[in-house]
């Protein structure tokens, strides 16, 4: 709903808004109301933005890959250093 394609007009926070208020209205039809909730939640609060940046088309692949990969490295850092 809010990716970057040739389609789409809105963007950004505009492209953000009009998600969720298509899921909102969509609860009880075709959305679960706490699935939805639990969405907007983490949206709002700002928990989704790493996954927002990532997956809607703006970083390339490989820069992902090496986020990712940074990530992980850290994670078994932490592990190892025990």
């Amino acid at each position: 709903m809010t990716s970057i394609r040739p389609y789409r007009t809105l963007l950004g926070d505009q492209a953000a808004q009009t998600a969720i208020a298509e899921l909102r209205s969509g609860i009880g039809t075709r959305y679960w109301s706490n699935g939805v909730e639990a969405f907007v939640n983490l949206f709002e609060t700002g928990k989704l933005d790493y996954r927002m940046y990532y997956f809607n088309d703006r970083v390339p692949v490989p820069e992902f890959a090496a986020a990712r990969q940074r990530e992980f490295d850290d994670i078994r850092d932490c592990y190892q250093s025990e």
